[in-house]
Protein backbone atom coordinates (compact mmCIF):
# COMPACT_ATOMS: atom_id res chain seq x y z
CA UNK A 1 0.00 0.00 0.00
CA UNK A 2 1.39 3.54 -1.09
CA UNK A 3 2.03 5.77 1.55
CA UNK A 4 -1.17 7.77 2.91
CA UNK A 5 -3.80 5.93 0.90
CA UNK A 6 -5.79 5.61 3.77
CA UNK A 7 -5.92 9.90 4.05
CA UNK A 8 -6.90 10.67 1.17
CA UNK A 9 -10.34 10.27 -0.27
CA UNK A 10 -10.67 9.10 -4.26
CA UNK A 11 -12.73 11.34 -5.86
CA UNK A 12 -11.00 10.73 -9.17
CA UNK A 13 -11.78 11.59 -12.93
CA UNK A 14 -9.10 10.32 -15.34
CA UNK A 15 -6.45 12.95 -15.82
CA UNK A 16 -4.86 10.52 -18.86
CA UNK A 17 -5.07 7.25 -20.60
CA UNK A 18 -2.99 5.78 -23.02
CA UNK A 19 -4.58 5.82 -26.50
CA UNK A 20 -2.82 4.67 -29.85
CA UNK A 21 -2.48 6.69 -32.59
CA UNK A 22 -0.68 4.53 -35.76
CA UNK A 23 3.09 3.00 -33.83
CA UNK A 24 3.54 5.73 -31.21
CA UNK A 25 1.86 5.67 -27.41
CA UNK A 26 0.31 9.57 -26.99
CA UNK A 27 -0.82 10.59 -23.41
CA UNK A 28 -4.46 13.02 -23.63
CA UNK A 29 -6.34 14.19 -20.93
CA UNK A 30 -9.21 16.43 -20.09
CA UNK A 31 -7.53 18.37 -17.48
CA UNK A 32 -10.14 18.83 -14.77
CA UNK A 33 -9.48 20.20 -11.26
CA UNK A 34 -10.19 18.12 -8.38
CA UNK A 35 -12.88 19.59 -5.97
CA UNK A 36 -12.10 19.24 -2.84
CA UNK A 37 -13.95 19.21 0.78
CA UNK A 38 -10.92 19.12 2.76
CA UNK A 39 -12.13 22.26 4.53
CA UNK A 40 -15.04 20.86 5.81
CA UNK A 41 -13.33 17.27 6.46
CA UNK A 42 -11.17 19.90 9.12
CA UNK A 43 -13.87 21.63 10.73
CA UNK A 44 -14.02 24.32 8.62
CA UNK A 45 -10.64 26.01 10.44
CA UNK A 46 -8.46 28.44 9.07
CA UNK A 47 -5.12 27.80 7.60
CA UNK A 48 -2.27 29.43 10.49
CA UNK A 49 1.09 30.42 10.11
CA UNK A 50 2.97 28.93 13.09
CA UNK A 51 3.30 32.43 15.23
CA UNK A 52 7.22 32.85 15.61
CA UNK A 53 9.64 35.63 17.53
CA UNK A 54 12.23 36.13 16.10
CA UNK A 55 15.30 38.27 15.33
CA UNK A 56 19.30 38.42 14.50
CA UNK A 57 21.44 38.17 17.98
CA UNK A 58 25.16 38.79 17.68
CA UNK A 59 26.28 35.42 18.61
CA UNK A 60 30.09 36.14 18.98
CA UNK A 61 31.77 39.85 18.42
CA UNK A 62 34.31 39.43 15.59
CA UNK A 63 37.93 40.06 16.91
CA UNK A 64 40.48 42.36 15.82
CA UNK A 65 41.82 41.58 12.32
CA UNK A 66 45.33 42.11 11.76
CA UNK A 67 46.14 41.60 7.76
CA UNK A 68 49.78 42.21 6.80
CA UNK A 69 49.66 41.84 3.08
CA UNK A 70 47.43 42.75 0.06
CA UNK A 71 45.37 39.01 0.29
CA UNK A 72 41.50 39.03 0.83
CA UNK A 73 40.73 37.87 3.76
CA UNK A 74 36.70 36.38 4.28
CA UNK A 75 35.41 35.92 7.98
CA UNK A 76 32.27 33.52 8.35
CA UNK A 77 29.65 35.38 9.33
CA UNK A 78 27.69 32.17 10.69
CA UNK A 79 30.22 31.93 13.30
CA UNK A 80 29.31 35.18 14.79
CA UNK A 81 25.47 35.71 14.46
CA UNK A 82 22.19 33.44 14.55
CA UNK A 83 18.82 33.41 15.08
CA UNK A 84 17.44 34.09 18.64
CA UNK A 85 14.29 31.60 18.33
CA UNK A 86 16.10 28.65 16.27
CA UNK A 87 18.02 25.29 17.83
CA UNK A 88 17.71 22.94 15.43
CA UNK A 89 19.35 22.61 11.84
CA UNK A 90 18.16 24.44 9.28
CA UNK A 91 17.14 23.59 5.32
CA UNK A 92 16.06 25.34 2.37
CA UNK A 93 13.60 24.41 0.17
CA UNK A 94 14.32 25.92 -3.19
CA UNK A 95 11.08 25.14 -5.30
CA UNK A 96 10.00 26.07 -9.13
CA UNK A 97 6.62 28.19 -7.51
CA UNK A 98 5.55 30.76 -9.72
CA UNK A 99 6.59 33.60 -7.20
CA UNK A 100 9.57 36.20 -7.17
CA UNK A 101 11.07 34.55 -4.28
CA UNK A 102 10.12 30.79 -4.38
CA UNK A 103 12.63 29.23 -1.22
CA UNK A 104 11.69 28.56 2.16
CA UNK A 105 13.14 27.17 5.41
CA UNK A 106 12.67 24.44 7.57
CA UNK A 107 13.60 23.91 10.92
CA UNK A 108 14.43 20.55 11.96
CA UNK A 109 13.73 19.14 15.66
CA UNK A 110 16.80 17.71 16.04
CA UNK A 111 17.10 20.06 19.56
CA UNK A 112 14.51 21.35 21.95
CA UNK A 113 13.48 24.87 21.14
CA UNK A 114 9.71 26.76 20.05
CA UNK A 115 7.26 24.66 18.39
CA UNK A 116 8.15 21.07 19.99
CA UNK A 117 7.79 19.29 23.03
CA UNK A 118 10.31 16.52 22.01
CA UNK A 119 13.12 15.90 19.93
CA UNK A 120 12.87 13.76 16.82
CA UNK A 121 17.01 13.08 16.37
CA UNK A 122 16.20 9.29 14.45
CA UNK A 123 13.93 10.75 12.20
CA UNK A 124 16.23 14.16 11.59
CA UNK A 125 18.98 11.80 10.70
CA UNK A 126 16.87 10.16 8.86
CA UNK A 127 15.88 13.16 6.71
CA UNK A 128 19.08 14.49 6.52
CA UNK A 129 20.47 11.28 4.91
CA UNK A 130 18.66 11.75 1.65
CA UNK A 131 19.62 15.73 1.94
CA UNK A 132 22.93 15.04 1.96
CA UNK A 133 23.50 11.67 -0.09
CA UNK A 134 26.90 11.64 -1.71
CA UNK A 135 26.23 8.52 -3.78
CA UNK A 136 22.75 10.28 -5.05
CA UNK A 137 23.94 13.65 -5.44
CA UNK A 138 21.43 14.70 -2.94
CA UNK A 139 18.60 12.64 -3.33
CA UNK A 140 15.67 15.10 -2.75
CA UNK A 141 17.09 17.68 -5.17
CA UNK A 142 14.44 17.96 -8.36
CA UNK A 143 12.22 16.39 -6.40
CA UNK A 144 8.08 16.15 -7.05
CA UNK A 145 4.93 16.74 -4.96
CA UNK A 146 2.82 14.07 -5.70
CA UNK A 147 0.22 14.45 -3.91
CA UNK A 148 -1.57 17.73 -2.65
CA UNK A 149 -4.41 18.28 -1.08
CA UNK A 150 -5.74 21.42 -0.62
CA UNK A 151 -6.27 22.73 3.38
CA UNK A 152 -4.83 19.05 4.23
CA UNK A 153 -1.12 18.28 3.03
CA UNK A 154 1.24 17.97 0.08
CA UNK A 155 3.35 15.29 0.15
CA UNK A 156 6.87 14.94 -1.86
CA UNK A 157 9.75 12.77 -1.57
CA UNK A 158 8.98 9.93 -3.00
CA UNK A 159 10.10 10.89 -6.76
CA UNK A 160 12.15 12.51 -9.28
CA UNK A 161 10.73 14.65 -11.82
CA UNK A 162 11.69 13.41 -15.48
CA UNK A 163 13.68 15.65 -17.53
CA UNK A 164 11.87 14.88 -21.25
CA UNK A 165 8.44 15.32 -22.28
CA UNK A 166 5.98 12.78 -21.41
CA UNK A 167 5.69 11.72 -25.23
CA UNK A 168 9.34 10.73 -24.96
CA UNK A 169 10.68 7.35 -23.56
CA UNK A 170 12.06 7.90 -19.65
CA UNK A 171 9.45 10.61 -19.06
CA UNK A 172 8.15 8.60 -15.36
CA UNK A 173 8.71 10.30 -12.43
CA UNK A 174 11.07 8.16 -11.19
CA UNK A 175 11.18 6.58 -7.70
CA UNK A 176 14.15 8.25 -5.23
CA UNK A 177 15.75 5.07 -3.39
CA UNK A 178 14.14 4.25 -0.01
CA UNK A 179 17.08 3.56 2.88
CA UNK A 180 16.24 1.42 5.60
CA UNK A 181 12.72 2.78 7.58
CA UNK A 182 13.53 4.64 10.57
CA UNK A 183 11.48 4.02 14.37
CA UNK A 184 8.18 5.96 14.86
CA UNK A 185 8.93 9.30 16.73
CA UNK A 186 5.12 10.84 17.35
CA UNK A 187 4.37 13.08 20.36
CA UNK A 188 4.88 16.85 18.13
CA UNK A 189 1.70 18.18 16.92
CA UNK A 190 0.81 18.12 13.05
CA UNK A 191 -0.19 21.92 13.00
CA UNK A 192 -0.12 24.30 9.95
CA UNK A 193 3.60 25.24 8.67
CA UNK A 194 4.70 21.79 10.36
CA UNK A 195 6.88 19.01 7.65
CA UNK A 196 6.26 15.15 8.87
CA UNK A 197 7.55 11.92 7.56
CA UNK A 198 4.39 10.32 5.52
CA UNK A 199 4.55 5.95 6.09
CA UNK A 200 2.53 2.86 5.29
CA UNK A 201 -1.37 2.17 6.92
CA UNK A 202 -0.89 0.12 9.41
CA UNK A 203 3.23 0.02 10.51
CA UNK A 204 3.70 3.36 12.51
CA UNK A 205 7.76 2.10 11.70
CA UNK A 206 7.82 2.08 8.35
CA UNK A 207 8.53 5.69 7.25
CA UNK A 208 11.59 6.10 4.93
CA UNK A 209 11.75 9.14 1.94
CA UNK A 210 8.55 10.55 1.53
CA UNK A 211 7.32 13.78 3.96
CA UNK A 212 4.24 15.99 4.06
CA UNK A 213 3.65 19.37 5.13
CA UNK A 214 0.91 20.29 6.99
CA UNK A 215 -1.48 22.83 5.41
CA UNK A 216 -3.95 23.47 8.40
CA UNK A 217 -3.90 21.92 11.61
CA UNK A 218 -4.14 18.37 11.30
CA UNK A 219 -5.61 17.20 15.03
CA UNK A 220 -6.18 13.13 13.50
CA UNK A 221 -2.97 12.89 12.46
CA UNK A 222 -1.41 13.07 16.02
CA UNK A 223 -2.34 9.65 16.93
CA UNK A 224 -3.71 7.72 13.34
CA UNK A 225 -1.30 4.67 12.68
CA UNK A 226 0.61 5.28 15.65
CA UNK A 227 0.72 9.34 14.84
CA UNK A 228 2.68 10.85 12.38
CA UNK A 229 6.42 11.75 13.12
CA UNK A 230 6.16 16.05 12.86
CA UNK A 231 10.20 16.74 12.77
CA UNK A 232 10.37 20.33 11.87
CA UNK A 233 8.18 23.38 10.88
CA UNK A 234 8.55 26.25 8.60
CA UNK A 235 9.98 29.42 9.06
CA UNK A 236 8.96 33.09 7.99
CA UNK A 237 6.68 33.59 5.68
CA UNK A 238 7.74 30.30 4.14
CA UNK A 239 4.11 28.57 4.04
CA UNK A 240 3.19 31.73 1.19
CA UNK A 241 5.81 29.01 -0.79
CA UNK A 242 3.77 25.84 0.36
CA UNK A 243 0.28 27.31 -0.16
CA UNK A 244 1.13 28.62 -3.42
CA UNK A 245 2.37 24.78 -4.37
CA UNK A 246 -0.42 23.38 -2.76
CA UNK A 247 -2.93 26.05 -5.05
CA UNK A 248 -2.01 23.82 -8.20
CA UNK A 249 -4.77 22.31 -10.32
CA UNK A 250 -4.52 18.04 -9.40
CA UNK A 251 -5.26 15.68 -11.40
CA UNK A 252 -6.04 11.80 -10.81
CA UNK A 253 -3.15 10.81 -12.60
CA UNK A 254 -2.93 6.82 -11.61
CA UNK A 255 -3.92 4.90 -15.44
CA UNK A 256 -1.62 8.18 -16.65
CA UNK A 257 1.80 7.20 -15.31
CA UNK A 258 0.17 3.41 -13.81
CA UNK A 259 0.91 4.75 -10.30
CA UNK A 260 -1.90 4.26 -8.12
CA UNK A 261 -0.40 6.97 -5.59
CA UNK A 262 -0.40 9.89 -8.17
CA UNK A 263 -4.42 9.92 -7.65
CA UNK A 264 -3.98 13.88 -6.50
CA UNK A 265 -1.21 14.86 -8.36
CA UNK A 266 -0.46 18.50 -9.07
CA UNK A 267 0.52 20.41 -11.70
CA UNK A 268 1.54 23.67 -12.89
CA UNK A 269 0.00 23.41 -16.36
CA UNK A 270 -0.96 21.35 -19.28
CA UNK A 271 -0.51 22.71 -22.48
CA UNK A 272 -3.60 21.96 -25.37
CA UNK A 273 -1.22 19.24 -26.73
CA UNK A 274 -2.15 17.14 -23.03
CA UNK A 275 1.61 16.36 -23.16
CA UNK A 276 3.25 17.02 -19.60
CA UNK A 277 6.88 19.06 -19.72
CA UNK A 278 9.48 18.67 -17.26
CA UNK A 279 8.48 22.40 -15.80
CA UNK A 280 5.11 21.72 -15.97
CA UNK A 281 5.94 19.54 -12.34
CA UNK A 282 5.48 21.24 -8.83
CA UNK A 283 8.66 20.41 -7.51
CA UNK A 284 11.98 20.76 -5.06
CA UNK A 285 14.86 22.34 -7.38
CA UNK A 286 17.23 22.22 -4.86
CA UNK A 287 17.02 20.70 -0.90
CA UNK A 288 20.10 21.30 1.55
CA UNK A 289 21.07 22.18 5.26
CA UNK A 290 21.60 25.85 5.47
CA UNK A 291 23.78 28.41 7.85
CA UNK A 292 21.33 30.39 10.27
CA UNK A 293 23.02 33.00 8.26
CA UNK A 294 20.98 32.27 5.13
CA UNK A 295 18.56 33.88 6.86
CA UNK A 296 19.59 36.97 7.55
CA UNK A 297 20.76 40.10 4.81
CA UNK A 298 23.88 41.81 6.11
CA UNK A 299 25.19 45.60 5.30
CA UNK A 300 29.01 46.48 6.07
CA UNK A 301 30.80 49.59 5.92
CA UNK A 302 34.72 50.35 5.98
CA UNK A 303 35.34 53.48 7.84
CA UNK A 304 38.07 54.00 4.83
CA UNK A 305 37.51 52.70 1.84
CA UNK A 306 41.09 53.95 0.44
CA UNK A 307 42.82 51.71 2.61
CA UNK A 308 40.14 48.48 2.62
CA UNK A 309 36.89 47.58 1.04
CA UNK A 310 34.39 45.71 2.77
CA UNK A 311 31.68 43.44 1.18
CA UNK A 312 29.40 40.34 2.20
CA UNK A 313 29.40 37.45 -0.23
CA UNK A 314 26.90 34.55 0.51
CA UNK A 315 27.35 35.21 4.41
CA UNK A 316 30.84 35.44 4.09
CA UNK A 317 32.44 38.75 5.41
CA UNK A 318 35.21 39.58 2.88
CA UNK A 319 37.71 42.23 3.89
CA UNK A 320 40.18 43.03 0.71
CA UNK A 321 43.41 45.47 2.47
CA UNK A 322 45.03 48.18 -0.75
CA UNK A 323 47.97 48.11 -1.08
CA UNK A 324 50.38 49.48 0.61
CA UNK A 325 48.25 50.62 3.02
CA UNK A 326 49.49 50.98 6.72
CA UNK A 327 47.15 51.64 9.72
CA UNK A 328 43.74 50.95 11.18
CA UNK A 329 40.14 51.20 10.06
CA UNK A 330 36.98 50.40 11.63
CA UNK A 331 34.47 47.62 10.50
CA UNK A 332 30.68 47.53 11.17
CA UNK A 333 28.90 44.86 9.74
CA UNK A 334 25.08 44.41 10.70
CA UNK A 335 22.43 41.51 10.59
CA UNK A 336 19.02 41.84 9.78
CA UNK A 337 16.73 38.25 9.76
CA UNK A 338 14.48 37.79 7.32
CA UNK A 339 11.90 35.98 9.87
CA UNK A 340 11.82 39.78 11.97
CA UNK A 341 12.87 41.41 14.56
CA UNK A 342 16.12 44.67 14.81
CA UNK A 343 19.24 44.18 12.99
CA UNK A 344 21.87 44.00 15.14
CA UNK A 345 25.71 44.81 14.85
CA UNK A 346 28.93 44.75 15.46
CA UNK A 347 31.94 46.89 14.94
CA UNK A 348 35.40 45.61 15.11
CA UNK A 349 39.04 47.20 14.26
CA UNK A 350 41.47 45.81 11.17
CA UNK A 351 44.95 46.28 11.50
CA UNK A 352 46.82 46.84 8.53
CA UNK A 353 50.38 46.19 7.31
CA UNK A 354 53.43 44.80 9.42
CA UNK A 355 53.89 45.60 13.19
CA UNK A 356 57.30 45.69 12.29
CA UNK A 357 58.28 49.19 11.49
CA UNK A 358 59.29 49.97 7.49
CA UNK A 359 62.50 52.52 6.83
CA UNK A 360 61.11 55.54 4.69
CA UNK A 361 63.32 57.54 2.91
CA UNK A 362 63.50 60.82 4.02
CA UNK A 363 64.96 64.00 2.31
CA UNK A 364 64.17 68.08 2.05
CA UNK A 365 64.24 70.04 -1.31
CA UNK A 366 65.32 73.42 -2.42
CA UNK A 367 63.22 75.14 -0.11
CA UNK A 368 63.98 73.19 3.02
CA UNK A 369 60.87 71.30 2.78
CA UNK A 370 61.20 67.87 4.72
CA UNK A 371 59.77 65.00 2.58
CA UNK A 372 58.70 61.63 3.84
CA UNK A 373 58.55 58.66 0.50
CA UNK A 374 57.87 61.90 -1.37
CA UNK A 375 55.00 63.07 0.87
CA UNK A 376 55.63 66.31 2.79
CA UNK A 377 55.56 66.23 6.66
CA UNK A 378 53.82 68.67 8.58
CA UNK A 379 54.12 70.58 12.24
CA UNK A 380 50.55 71.17 11.86
CA UNK A 381 47.96 70.70 9.13
CA UNK A 382 48.99 73.61 6.33
CA UNK A 383 52.45 73.69 8.09
CA UNK A 384 55.51 71.73 5.96
CA UNK A 385 58.44 70.77 8.41
CA UNK A 386 61.56 72.94 7.54
CA UNK A 387 64.86 71.41 8.18
CA UNK A 388 64.98 74.83 10.10
CA UNK A 389 61.98 74.59 11.69
CA UNK A 390 62.69 73.33 15.32
CA UNK A 391 65.82 75.56 15.44
CA UNK A 392 69.73 74.54 16.28
CA UNK A 393 69.19 72.09 18.87
CA UNK A 394 66.84 69.99 16.49
CA UNK A 395 67.82 67.69 13.59
CA UNK A 396 65.64 65.67 11.59
CA UNK A 397 67.17 62.47 10.57
CA UNK A 398 64.87 59.50 9.26
CA UNK A 399 61.02 58.56 9.52
CA UNK A 400 59.54 55.13 9.32
CA UNK A 401 56.05 53.40 9.19
CA UNK A 402 55.12 51.25 12.06
CA UNK A 403 52.05 49.82 10.60
CA UNK A 404 48.77 49.91 12.87
CA UNK A 405 51.78 48.82 15.55
CA UNK A 406 52.74 53.02 16.18
CA UNK A 407 51.69 54.58 12.74
CA UNK A 408 53.95 57.08 10.81
CA UNK A 409 56.70 58.83 12.71
CA UNK A 410 59.65 60.75 12.26
CA UNK A 411 62.73 60.80 14.10
CA UNK A 412 64.17 63.65 15.34
CA UNK A 413 67.90 64.25 16.79
CA UNK A 414 68.62 66.55 19.71
CA UNK A 415 72.22 68.04 20.21
CA UNK A 416 73.33 66.62 23.62
CA UNK A 417 72.40 63.31 21.88
CA UNK A 418 69.08 62.78 22.72
CA UNK A 419 66.40 61.19 19.86
CA UNK A 420 62.89 62.57 19.99
CA UNK A 421 60.35 60.77 17.82
CA UNK A 422 57.40 62.55 16.54
CA UNK A 423 54.00 60.13 15.63
CA UNK A 424 52.13 61.69 12.36
CA UNK A 425 49.39 60.53 10.69
CA UNK A 426 48.15 59.03 7.60
CA UNK A 427 49.02 62.04 6.12
CA UNK A 428 52.24 62.71 7.68
CA UNK A 429 50.77 65.30 9.82
CA UNK A 430 52.42 65.36 13.70
CA UNK A 431 49.66 64.43 15.64
CA UNK A 432 49.41 67.16 18.12
CA UNK A 433 47.69 64.70 20.88
CA UNK A 434 50.45 62.68 21.45
CA UNK A 435 53.40 63.41 23.01
CA UNK A 436 56.85 62.63 21.71
CA UNK A 437 58.69 60.02 22.82
CA UNK A 438 62.08 60.41 23.72
CA UNK A 439 65.32 57.88 23.74
CA UNK A 440 67.95 58.63 25.96
CA UNK A 441 69.98 55.86 27.04
CA UNK A 442 72.00 54.33 24.91
CA UNK A 443 69.59 51.02 24.64
CA UNK A 444 66.83 53.33 23.52
CA UNK A 445 69.18 55.15 20.86
CA UNK A 446 70.72 51.77 19.23
CA UNK A 447 66.67 50.61 19.17
CA UNK A 448 65.63 53.66 17.24
CA UNK A 449 68.23 53.24 15.27
CA UNK A 450 67.52 49.87 13.75
CA UNK A 451 64.06 50.52 13.71
CA UNK A 452 64.11 53.88 11.60
CA UNK A 453 67.04 51.72 9.46
CA UNK A 454 69.92 55.12 10.34
CA UNK A 455 72.94 55.17 11.70
CA UNK A 456 73.87 58.29 13.37
CA UNK A 457 77.74 58.04 13.97
CA UNK A 458 77.97 58.41 10.28
CA UNK A 459 74.79 60.72 9.64
CA UNK A 460 75.77 63.49 7.64
CA UNK A 461 72.10 65.46 6.78
CA UNK A 462 69.38 64.74 5.05
CA UNK A 463 69.69 64.17 1.53
CA UNK A 464 68.65 67.72 -0.62
CA UNK A 465 66.42 66.35 -3.61
CA UNK A 466 65.47 68.85 -6.39
CA UNK A 467 61.59 68.29 -7.16
CA UNK A 468 61.02 67.23 -10.73
CA UNK A 469 57.04 67.05 -10.34
CA UNK A 470 54.49 67.20 -6.84
CA UNK A 471 51.88 66.03 -8.32
CA UNK A 472 50.87 62.22 -6.33
CA UNK A 473 54.28 60.22 -6.22
CA UNK A 474 56.91 63.77 -6.68
CA UNK A 475 59.83 62.71 -9.32
CA UNK A 476 62.68 64.71 -7.77
CA UNK A 477 66.45 64.25 -8.55
CA UNK A 478 70.11 64.58 -7.07
CA UNK A 479 73.06 66.24 -6.93
CA UNK A 480 74.83 63.66 -9.14
CA UNK A 481 71.41 64.08 -11.31
CA UNK A 482 69.88 60.26 -10.00
CA UNK A 483 66.06 60.62 -10.29
CA UNK A 484 63.90 59.38 -7.52
CA UNK A 485 59.98 58.38 -7.00
CA UNK A 486 58.90 59.17 -3.68
CA UNK A 487 62.27 59.02 -2.23
CA UNK A 488 63.07 55.75 -3.96
CA UNK A 489 65.79 55.61 -6.21
CA UNK A 490 65.25 55.09 -9.80
CA UNK A 491 66.01 51.94 -12.00
CA UNK A 492 67.47 51.21 -15.69
CA UNK A 493 68.05 47.60 -14.81
CA UNK A 494 69.05 46.59 -11.03
CA UNK A 495 71.90 48.12 -9.52
CA UNK A 496 71.77 51.04 -12.81
CA UNK A 497 70.13 54.16 -11.18
CA UNK A 498 67.88 56.36 -14.01
CA UNK A 499 69.80 59.93 -14.51
CA UNK A 500 68.66 62.85 -16.25
CA UNK A 501 70.94 62.33 -18.76
CA UNK A 502 71.01 58.15 -18.60
CA UNK A 503 68.43 58.54 -22.28
CA UNK A 504 70.60 60.44 -24.02
CA UNK A 505 69.20 64.23 -25.51
CA UNK A 506 66.20 62.57 -27.39
CA UNK A 507 64.41 61.71 -23.94
CA UNK A 508 63.37 63.67 -20.76
CA UNK A 509 61.67 62.22 -17.84
CA UNK A 510 58.50 63.99 -16.53
CA UNK A 511 56.75 61.72 -13.91
CA UNK A 512 56.89 58.91 -11.63
CA UNK A 513 53.50 57.60 -10.41
CA UNK A 514 52.58 55.22 -8.71
CA UNK A 515 48.92 53.24 -9.94
CA UNK A 516 48.53 50.30 -7.57
CA UNK A 517 48.60 46.83 -7.94
CA UNK A 518 45.35 46.66 -9.86
CA UNK A 519 46.01 49.56 -12.43
CA UNK A 520 49.47 49.32 -13.99
CA UNK A 521 51.60 49.72 -10.29
CA UNK A 522 54.62 51.90 -10.76
CA UNK A 523 55.07 53.52 -13.77
CA UNK A 524 57.47 56.35 -15.17
CA UNK A 525 56.75 59.16 -17.56
CA UNK A 526 59.08 60.28 -20.60
CA UNK A 527 59.01 62.09 -23.34
CA UNK A 528 60.93 61.96 -26.51
CA UNK A 529 62.52 64.97 -28.64
CA UNK A 530 59.43 64.36 -31.21
CA UNK A 531 56.54 64.73 -28.32
CA UNK A 532 55.56 61.16 -28.64
CA UNK A 533 55.59 59.76 -24.38
CA UNK A 534 56.74 56.91 -23.55
CA UNK A 535 55.85 55.05 -20.21
CA UNK A 536 57.68 52.81 -18.23
CA UNK A 537 56.44 50.22 -16.06
CA UNK A 538 58.67 49.55 -13.10
CA UNK A 539 58.58 46.61 -10.18
CA UNK A 540 58.01 47.74 -6.53
CA UNK A 541 61.48 48.40 -6.37
CA UNK A 542 61.47 51.21 -9.19
CA UNK A 543 63.36 48.72 -11.11
CA UNK A 544 62.05 48.89 -14.92
CA UNK A 545 60.87 46.18 -16.35
CA UNK A 546 62.34 44.99 -19.21
CA UNK A 547 59.89 45.21 -22.13
CA UNK A 548 57.84 47.36 -20.19
CA UNK A 549 57.42 50.40 -22.82
CA UNK A 550 53.84 51.77 -23.40
CA UNK A 551 54.15 54.35 -26.46
CA UNK A 552 51.37 57.26 -27.00
CA UNK A 553 51.70 58.74 -29.74
CA UNK A 554 47.94 60.26 -30.46
CA UNK A 555 46.86 63.79 -28.96
CA UNK A 556 43.91 61.59 -27.01
CA UNK A 557 46.88 59.46 -25.39
CA UNK A 558 48.97 62.09 -24.63
CA UNK A 559 46.39 63.73 -22.71
CA UNK A 560 45.11 60.54 -20.91
CA UNK A 561 49.00 60.34 -19.66
CA UNK A 562 48.58 63.97 -18.90
CA UNK A 563 46.12 63.51 -16.52
CA UNK A 564 47.13 60.19 -14.99
CA UNK A 565 50.49 61.29 -13.97
CA UNK A 566 48.89 65.25 -13.32
CA UNK A 567 51.84 67.06 -15.75
CA UNK A 568 51.53 69.01 -18.66
CA UNK A 569 53.44 67.57 -21.63
CA UNK A 570 53.85 70.58 -23.57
Amino acid sequence: MSPFNALFAAFARPFRAHSEAGSSSRRVSGRRRRQRAAAARLGGCEQLEPKQVMAANLLDVIPTQTLTTSAPVTIDLAEHFDETAITGTVVKFATNAPLTNSDFFVEMFDELGAGRTRTTPATVSNFLSYVNDPDALDDYDNTIIHRAVPGFVIQGGGYTAPNVAADLAGSDPIRVPQKPTVVNEPGNLNTAGTIAMAKLGGLPNSATNQFFFNLGNNPELDTQNGGFTVFGRVLGSGMTVINTMASALTYNATTYYGNEAFNDFPLWNVNADNIVQPNDFVKFTDVSVAPETALMSFTVSSADTSKLAASVVNGQLVLTPVAGQTGTVNVTVSGTSSLGGAAVGDTFVVNLGSASPRPIPIYHDNELQVYAGGNLVYIVTGSPLKTNSLGADFEVVASADFGFNGGKQVLIRKTNGELVTWQCDDNWVRSANLPVVVASDVAGRALKESQFGVTLSSFSGLRSLSVIESSGTPLAVDASTNLYAGGYAIYISAGNPLKTNSLGSDYRVLAAEDFGPANGGKQVLIKKSNGDLVTWQCDDNWVRTSGSTVLASDTAGKTAKSAAFGVSVA
